[in-house]
């Protein structure tokens, strides 16, 4: 978790993330059990969780899995948690691996669904002003976005990774535009993923975008006093070097060598003390 640390999921659903990635697939199945049943009722209004059915559909051996459209400001944000918590605790299983490729592709669709419905909620914010519940559904969707992520990055599915850190950044442009600390890590990230994949043409158009918003920010910085900087900034001087290097590198250019010898002595000094809050 990031600066929004905050952003956790419900403790309901634990239990059952904990025995699937366990392997007690018994207990797991009472836990969804009375889930399904409440919702079989008629007239119950009652939805079957769309985390619960594509758990019980992956562990009866299915691997044709159900599409839940989700609505990102109306609980689809909590829903995907709770898909990303089963599917790491499957991860941890190691069992249930037929199933993984219509998984991932399923999650996938999810978040290019879900990047492209907060896109749309939120407008021309920050120039208009956005919903609460409109901003904290993206910020809950984009940091899950960061966990999958980060498991596509451990085990190797660049593709996957690629698409997931695409959709992360497009929820960042959409309600955190005005956070360059979050924005250039994250079109950053979308940047390195993509020359991991053979796009690195194609990459320094997002390394260029960080350089063009975030170099007059750094220079501006260099008129601050350096008790004044804060940890906010020394994360986007960071993720403006590595803007600065990799298009030194993939084109061949010294033209950014100037700007790189003014930022690192910024982020090796690191930010100002935190200010002392008055007794």
């Amino acid at each position: 978790m990031t600066q929004f640390s905050h952003i956790k999921p419900s403790d309901e659903y634990q239990p059952l993330w904990q025995a699937i990635a366990d392997n007690r697939i018994e207990e797991a199945g009472f836990f969804i059990k009375p889930y399904k049943a409440a919702a079989s009722k008629p007239h119950s209004g009652k939805v079957f969780p769309a985390p619960l059915e594509i758990a019980g559909v992956i562990l009866s051996g299915q691997t044709r899995l159900p599409d839940p459209k989700l609505n990102a400001v109306t609980g689809g944000d909590a829903q995907f948690a709770e898909l990303v918590r089963l599917f790491m605790a499957l991860e941890q299983n190691g069992r249930y691996a037929a199933a993984r490729p219509d998984f991932v592709d399923l999650l996938l669709e999810i978040t290019e669904d879900l990047a492209g419905q907060m896109q749309e909620a939120a407008g021309d914010y920050p120039n208009t002003s956005i919903k609460a519940n409109v901003w904290m559904a993206g910020a809950v969707i984009r940091e899950w976005c960061g966990v999958l992520a980060d498991r596509f990055l451990v085990t190797g599915d660049k593709d996957a990774r690629y698409s997931v850190l695409y959709d992360k950044c497009s929820i960042t442009t959409a309600i955190m535009s005005h956070y360059p600390h979050s924005v250039g890590p994250d079109m950053v990230a979308v940047g390195m993923a993509m020359e991991d994949i053979g796009m690195a043409e194609e990459s320094v158009k997002f390394y260029n975008a960080v350089i063009s918003d975030m170099g007059p920010m750094a220079e501006d910085l260099t008129t601050v006093p350096a008790e004044e900087i804060m940890a906010t900034d020394i994360t986007m001087l960071e993720a403006l070097k590595t803007a600065y290097e990799r298009v030194t590198v993939l084109t061949a250019t010294k033209q950014y060598q100037d700007m790189i010898s003014i930022v690192v002595p910024m982020i090796e000094r690191g930010p100002g003390p935190e200010p002392q809050d008055e007794q």
